[in-house]
């Protein structure tokens, strides 16, 4: 017959293992502890097992179903055996929790941008774009084509600009230092935008490239002298007031006229002036010393402008000319006599007192009466004196007597 246990303090009855049964009537474990409240002993470090027979962890949390205790907040670990984020999502695979977007981070453990993109290979974000940038780190242009080198995204056309920041030209060369593409020779374009010659020079306003002497041709295409202007149709440089020279090289003067073989300017009747530089008179004969053209006969007339006579002698004021001996004639046109005075009526020349001599070739006395066969001058009465130089017969002694 069986013994009857021993009742314990409480009451009750120990359990099999001789130990009394804890507050809540159940026997205690293997280990001497009393039972949860679910009736589970709890384990090996004095924890009740949870809801599937497990022992909490060291936070007296039950583990997962994968046997594993969850983490802080409570939570299970993920299948990896680590505990979720603090937003509850498992880590990816390389145990790292994802972003607040809820988006796992890169291979590269970093977490995408603001718009859910992996960061590129060297671990930089993408530009707002969503593109990433270049080898160098810098984000690509608007157009999504990486930049140059130095960092200036390329041209529309998807060229890299040049050293100095300019996109190159429709045929791949950068510009110039005026942003101007280069010609097809790789010459930038002068101020004007035209590609220079293949001197390298900047064509003129008129798109001509300049001479050897890089000034620009005129409009028939020839490059212009040393003074910068262009050449008559003869190649020649025009002179200081912009003509062409003549035949000869020489520029023309004011009137337009090319000058005559010993350079100097034509008159305005086109003529060549003569060794003294004066002009022609209209029979093409050089005027004289004093500027006046010469008579028909090319003789420079006087200094009175009237031409000489055949003799080459110039006329008298009153325009004719001088007899052989080169006294102007009278007013009669007849030259004067061997004193320089006019002759009379008769063409004699007049005596001491400039009367003409009469018939016979005498002067006539002070009263301009002929004197006599004698040479002497009539009185009063107009009788030539007697022999002893009184009118009549009568003579000095006759006087007296009468007396």
């Amino acid at each position: 017959m069986a013994r009857p246990q021993a009742l314990m303090a409480d009451g009750k009855a120990p359990g099999p293992d001789g130990k009394a049964p804890g507050a809540d009537g159940k026997a205690p474990g293997a280990d001497g502890k009393a039972p949860g409240p679910d009736g589970k002993a709890p384990g090996p470090h004095g924890k009740a097992p949870g809801p599937h027979g497990k022992a909490p962890g060291s936070d007296g949390k039950a583990p997962g179903s994968d046997g594993k205790a969850p983490g802080p907040d409570g939570k299970a670990p993920g299948p990896d055996g680590k505990a979720p984020g603090p937003d509850g999502k498992a880590p990816g695979p390389d145990g790292k929790a994802p972003g607040s977007d809820g988006k796992a981070p890169g291979p590269d453990g970093k977490a995408p941008g603001p718009d859910g993109k992996a960061p590129g290979p060297d671990g930089k974000a993408p530009g707002p774009d969503g593109k990433a940038p270049g080898p160098d780190g810098k984000a690509p242009g608007p157009d999504g084509k990486a930049p140059g080198p130095d960092g200036k995204a390329p041209g529309p056309d998807g060229k890299a600009p040049g050293p100095d920041g300019k996109a190159p030209g429709p045929d791949g060369k950068a510009p110039g230092s005026d942003g101007k593409a280069p010609g097809s020779d790789g010459k930038a374009p002068g101020p004007d935008g035209k590609a220079p010659g293949p001197d390298g020079k900047a064509p003129g306003p008129d798109g001509k490239a300049p001479g050897p002497d890089g000034k620009a041709p005129g409009s028939d295409g020839k490059a212009p002298g040393s003074d910068g202007k262009a050449p008559g149709s003869d190649g020649k440089a025009p002179g200081p007031d912009g003509k062409a020279p003549g035949p000869d090289g020489k520029a023309p003067g004011p009137d337009g006229k090319a000058p005559g073989p010993d350079g100097k300017a034509p008159g305005p009747d086109g003529k060549a002036p003569g060794p003294d530089g004066k002009a022609p008179g209209s029979d093409g004969k050089a005027p004289g010393p004093d500027g006046k053209a010469p008579g028909p006969d090319g003789k420079a007339p006087g200094p009175d402008g009237k031409a000489p006579g055949a003799d080459g002698k110039a006329p008298g004021a009153d325009g004719k000319a001088p007899g052989a001996d080169g006294k102007a004639p009278g007013a009669d046109g007849k030259a004067p006599g061997s004193d320089g005075k006019a002759p009379g009526s008769d063409g004699k020349a007049p005596g001491a007192n400039g009367k003409a001599p009469g018939s016979d070739g005498k002067a006539p006395g002070p009263d301009g009466k002929a004197p006599g066969s004698d040479g002497k001058a009539p009185g009063s009465d107009g009788k030539a004196p007697g022999p002893d130089g009184f009118p009549g017969a009568l003579c000095p002694c006759s006087f007296f007597l009468l007396i």
